[in-house]
């Protein structure tokens, strides 16, 4: 597992992200591209707020489907933590909007193409968007706009191997074993920050 860290080198609040990347393939390998608060040495997780501008996890029939999602504290971010809260459009999993890959391609999935994997935050919205497409868009009200108004934030790419969520890899006894060397291919990870008008 690794991963590619900004803080205390570059952090912004509101503006647009685009992730150009092609992901982790095979079983057991998790790639995300994700954002969280600077104030999070000092206030904890979540009340300093994430932003996951693609998750995806490897192997068969999942390489086709990426998770944006947002995590924050339900009572504010100057409250105690008692639990964390999470978008969720009516998916079928809680604290995950799940979306399908958007090509007509069905061979195409997002480990063997190169996508863009997008956020546009402004002070009032976190709209999702792959590939110029608005997969997810989050309006911020509450204790949500309380947290991703607080403090700058800033970025983390990485490649977990193994884990809850993806599973260990497989090596024997299958059709598909996950193949190593294996990572994430970035082409670039841009921000734009918003000019004055």
């Amino acid at each position: 597992s690794a991963k590619l860290l900004t803080k205390g080198k570059f952090s912004f609040q509101y503006g647009r992200v685009d992730i150009r990347a092609v992901v982790a393939e095979g079983k057991g390998l998790w790639s995300a591209g994700w954002m969280l608060g600077d104030n999070q040495s000092t206030i904890g997780w979540p009340r300093a707020g994430e932003i996951d501008i693609v998750d995806t996890i490897g192997g068969p029939g999942e390489e086709d489907m990426i998770v944006n999602n947002m995590y924050w504290n339900p009572d504010g971010p100057s409250q105690e933590a008692n639990g964390k809260s999470n978008i969720n459009e009516g998916q079928s999993e809680p604290g995950a909007v799940y979306i399908e890959e958007i090509s007509d391609d069905e061979s195409e999935t997002f480990s063997n193409k190169f996508h863009v994997f997008s956020i546009i935050w402004t002070e009032d919205r976190v709209d999702f968007y792959v590939d110029g497409i608005l997969t997810t868009p989050v309006t911020l009200t509450g204790t949500l706009k309380e947290t991703f108004t607080q403090s700058p934030f800033s970025l983390i790419l990485g490649v977990a191997v193994g884990g809850t969520w993806p599973g260990a890899p497989v090596f024997e006894d299958t059709d598909t074993p996950t193949q190593f060397p294996r990572g994430m291919l970035v082409d670039y990870v841009r921000v734009y920050k918003p000019t004055a008008l």
